[in-house]
């Protein structure tokens, strides 16, 4: 006579080893971190300063760059006398004068992410970029040691509409991180009513790459007010209502 074997134990056994999956939790969904340049990490929920992933107390500064929380408390410093200079002119030995670099405006910004601040200087009026004539504007990369003219590689000039090979008008200038990807976009704002092949051009959101290149933002954007009057005499960008967006 053949034995049976008791499997019965063994698959309820079975069937109650199974684990049940919970559901992940975002627990970044709702977090709006006050301290500016921190990011919610969503394995803790923290906000974080940089990739080392430092905690900044409400009266910090974080330095994300460098993944550390700074007190805003100017040093002791040293003190200034009577006729000690502090500043010294060094336009030559930074090659200004050899760009011929002429402006009456200048907007400063980290715009390829290397520590250093870069220099967009523009002259006044709504005139065109004729990268090997007249020159209005000058989007300076700054080495360490110099100034270096990125403006026609960078494509932070370039025209939407146009095929000639000149840059885009726009004498009104504002960096900030538009699309919240880490890097410095720009806003180049134009005066509506340019003639001639320029004509249907508009101010427009540069987005970088993150390497320190522009591509156009989208045609839809309201920023680019077409078919508006458009008279720009300045521009900033403000998180208005703290959702984390400029």
């Amino acid at each position: 006579m053949s034995r049976a074997w008791p499997v019965v134990p063994l698959l309820l056994l079975g069937a109650c080893s199974g684990e049940t999956t919970q559901p992940q939790v975002n627990l970044c969904a709702e977090r709006v971190c006050a301290v500016s340049g921190t990011t919610c990490d969503p394995a803790d929920g923290e906000c974080k300063c940089g990739a080392g992933g430092a905690l900044c107390s409400g009266q910090d500064l974080c330095d994300a760059a460098a993944s550390t929380c700074v007190s805003p408390v100017c040093s002791a410093g040293t003190r200034w006398a009577p006729g000690q200079a502090i500043f010294r002119e060094v336009t030559a030995d930074w090659g200004l004068e050899a760009l011929a670099v002429q402006g009456t405006r200048v907007a400063v910004g980290d715009f390829d992410g290397d520590g250093r601040p870069a220099l967009f200087v523009r002259a006044g009026g709504n005139g065109v970029d004729e990268w090997d004539g007249t020159r209005r504007s000058w989007l300076l990369r700054n080495t360490g040691g110099g100034f270096e003219d990125v403006t026609e590689s960078s494509g932070v000039r370039q025209t939407r509409v146009s095929t000639i090979a000149v840059g885009r008008p726009g004498e009104v200038v504002a960096f900030a991180d538009v699309d919240n990807d880490g890097d410095l976009d720009v806003y180049t704002g134009m005066t509506t009513g340019v003639d001639g092949a320029l004509a249907g051009e508009t101010s427009e959101l540069m987005l970088n790459d993150g390497q320190g290149h522009f591509q156009l933002g989208p045609e839809g954007s309201a920023l680019r007010r077409v078919g508006e009057p458009d008279i720009v005499a300045g521009a900033s960008f403000v998180d208005a209502d703290r959702d984390g967006n400029v």
